[in-house]
């Protein structure tokens, strides 16, 4: 009884590690699928621990590992090319990615560039515009210094026929006046002396220059030249006048407060007949 006894249990005890076998051998056969290594009955007995001896005794170890090693022999290839081919195109990709990211940097920084130098490109026009418009000037002034020194030259014997020294004010305003305006108010100033009517040949020019007078046309007929004439030299001599000339055409007086009035306003405001028939009283 004894013998029968130790001889089960040695059976029940292969049968137990026999069983726990086959689990570590399907443990490491799961263990190679997981991690995509190639099944061989090496690769199985060294992840299981066992003998590949074991492996080949096991019929049913032996005909699944052969069967795994075969699909894996068909599939694995292609997977492992697969996986290597994502992994290029997941390279490639970021590469891509990499070189997009410097163009789009460079880009800016061009662009950053293009407004710098267009800016910089409109400035410079701006310049050769004020350039051109000083150049403009300064040949106006040129023309001007030379025209200017001109008319000094030309008028000083006329003026000095006229009584008139040239001072620094008059000077600087000849020169600054265009001849046309010079030579009408020296005409203006020659028929003002004509008929008696400047006491200060100097300070008419002045005005007939600096205000553009024009020759005395108003009085048409020798009739009124005597008329005015005969008032001008008792409104002078009474201190009620300065100079005559004519304004837009028509005949001005200067009284001495400073104000230009028509001619008919100032005989109006001066009547010389109520002065004479209402002398002053001693």
């Amino acid at each position: 009884m004894t013998a029968k006894r130790n001889t089960q249990g040695l059976s029940d005890s292969a049968q137990r590690k026999r069983q726990e076998t086959f689990k570590k051998v399907d443990k490491g056969i799961q263990q190679l699928i997981k991690t995509q290594h190639p099944i061989t009955f090496s690769a199985v007995a060294e992840a299981a621990g066992v003998s590949k001896a074991w492996l080949y005794k096991e019929a049913s170890v032996k005909q699944r590992i052969e069967q795994l090693r075969d699909q894996s022999r068909q599939t694995g290839p292609s997977q492992r090319r697969e996986s290597a081919s994502e992994k290029s195109l997941r390279g490639l990709n970021q590469t891509l990615r990499n070189r997009l990211q410097t163009v789009e940097a460079e880009n800016r920084e061009l662009r950053r560039q293009n407004e710098i130098f267009g800016g910089y490109l409109l400035r410079i026009r701006e310049l050769e515009k004020q350039l051109q418009h000083l150049e403009a000037e300064n040949q106006q002034l040129k023309h001007l210094k030379t025209g200017t020194t001109h008319n000094t030259r030309v008028y000083k014997q006329d003026l000095n026929a006229l009584g008139i020294k040239l001072n620094s004010t008059l000077r600087n305003l000849i020169r600054a006046t265009p001849n046309a305006i010079v030579e009408t108010a020296i005409q203006a100033l020659e028929e003002a002396l004509s008929r008696g009517l400047v006491s200060n040949p100097g300070g008419f020019l002045h005005a007939a220059v600096k205000d553009c007078w024009q020759p005395n046309e108003s009085l048409g007929n020798v009739a009124e030249l005597d008329t005015f004439n005969e008032w001008w030299r008792w409104a002078y001599d009474q201190g009620l006048v300065k100079a005559a000339t004519q304004i837009d055409g028509v005949q001005h007086v200067l009284t001495a407060d400073e104000e230009w009035l028509p001619l008919d306003t100032a005989l109006t405001r001066y009547p010389m007949d109520t002065a004479i028939a209402n002398p002053p009283l001693p």
